[in-house]
């Protein structure tokens, strides 16, 4: 046994309400934006291991992560494949660092994660954020 028995709950429930959260969020269970991002981060850890160069098991950890992740969010499985590809792009893992540790697009609310300081509060109106090639993809629904 994982020495979790019957911690799901408890550990969902401090997570939804952290005060690493931004106040507006608090206490909103796991949404798709947040699925999106734990999963860029799983492949992303991933690439830093160099598991990623094992191309089998990256392919099964790629579709492990799609069908976990639906316990959460029933649309976010369809979206492994595309948050792997993400992770495998220096110049996102650099944007999401100069953004303050901020997915800005993927966060449906930016405004709410940005702090006063923030690089990304100096860029020009309306300059998006750097995601290749994913811009408004939208995957199907997932399982049902």
């Amino acid at each position: 046994a994982s020495g979790r028995w019957n911690m799901r709950e408890p550990s969902h429930y401090r997570a939804w309400n952290s005060t690493e959260r931004p106040v507006a969020l608090r206490g909103r269970k796991f949404k798709l934006d947040d699925c999106r991002i734990w999963m860029r981060l799983m492949f992303w850890a991933v690439r830093m291991l160099k598991l990623h160069e094992h191309k089998p098991f990256f392919r099964w950890y790629v579709q492990f992560i799609g069908h976990f992740i639906t316990i959460y969010e029933v649309t976010a499985g369809p979206y492994a494949a595309i948050e792997a590809e993400w992770s495998a792009h220096e110049q996102n893992l650099r944007r999401y660092e100069a953004d303050g540790r901020i997915m800005l697009d993927v966060v449906p609310k930016p405004h709410l994660f940005l702090r006063p300081d923030s690089p990304t509060n100096s860029r020009p109106e309306g300059a998006q954020p750097v995601y290749t090639g994913f811009t408004g993809h939208k995957p199907g629904r997932g399982r049902r």
